[in-house]
């Protein structure tokens, strides 16, 4: 769907340049050995940062895990994930010398993921986000919300001639926290706020789809209800993490049953910003990244 590995200039910050590739073969995949240990450390990292939010308000994860009990980029996934039907395209920012700063991996009218999350068949496209990770000395740059917004502007761009609407979900985890001062415990679902902003700033008709995973394997996993995200949002339009928490929580004991547990959410909206409104948005945003290219 996208030119494969070809390098272009994407933004300049404080005088450096920095590049958009874009991935999608097995072998070139293969190449980005920098990348591959980058994402091995995802899972891992993610757990990490929500854990040291969580302990500057009395709070702690309950359990972190081992790298090797996380997601990790295996051979199997290397030679299955890339030139089949699922599209699957890793977007990565490098800075002038390769190296790379932030990647996120997007599966663009997966019909395995079209079923599993019960897409409706009136959704033109349906663009599922798996992974997204950036480097720790670039967090809080906006680089996820730089490449989101290229992938809009790409897919709705009238060349392409994708069907219309286009969806966007993006997987999320959750994590149970446990308080120190009475042990009471809360699910935390991880990025959830973050994203949640994201996504009502962008999309339209935003949803929370419940995420089941087979206690048997990874593999096997399902989006189940959506549920629209304003009843999920505080009177400031924040997500209310403990509402969402209950979600989770109520849905465990239905999940146990099927021999499943709930791994988490996705989070889901719909483009109606067409083609000129999609660039016009992208050169608004990213205050922190500047003379973002064209």
């Amino acid at each position: 769907m996208f030119t494969n590995n070809r390098r272009k200039e994407f933004f300049q910050k404080d005088g450096e340049k920095f590049y958009l590739k874009i991935v999608n073969t097995e072998q070139t995949m293969r190449e980005q050995v920098e990348l591959i240990s980058m994402l091995n450390r995802l899972a891992t990292e993610s757990e990490i940062d929500l854990d040291k939010s969580l302990r500057t308000r009395g709070e702690r994860l309950k359990t972190l895990h081992e790298p090797h009990q996380l997601w990790q980029i295996s051979e199997e996934w290397l030679s299955t994930s890339f030139e089949n039907e699922s599209n699957r395209n890793v977007f990565i920012i490098e800075n002038e010398a390769g190296k790379p700063i932030s990647a996120t991996i997007a599966l663009i009218n997966c019909p395995h993921y079209r079923e599993t999350m019960k897409v409706s068949e009136d959704v033109g496209t349906f663009v599922y986000i798996t992974h997204v990770i950036t480097d720790e000395n670039f967090k809080g740059n906006g680089l996820f919300s730089l490449t989101l917004n290229k992938i809009m502007t790409m897919l709705s761009n009238p060349k392409r001639d994708l069907p219309t609407p286009i969806d966007y979900s993006i997987s999320i985890s959750a994590a149970e926290a446990v308080t120190e001062s009475d042990q009471s415990e809360t699910t935390y679902v991880m990025n959830l706020p973050r994203y949640a902003r994201m996504w009502q700033n962008r999309f339209e008709d935003n949803k929370l789809q419940l995420r089941y995973q087979s206690f048997e394997s990874p593999k096997l996993q399902e989006g189940r209800d959506r549920l629209e995200i304003e009843s999920f949002l505080d009177e400031g339009g924040n997500l209310d993490e403990k509402a969402v928490s209950d979600l989770v929580k109520s849905r465990a004991p239905e999940a146990s049953s099927e021999g499943k547990w709930v791994r988490g959410l996705f989070l889901e909206g719909r483009q109606t910003k067409s083609h000129e409104e999609a660039v016009s948005f992208k050169r608004k945003t990213n205050p922190k990244i500047q003379q973002q290219t064209r």
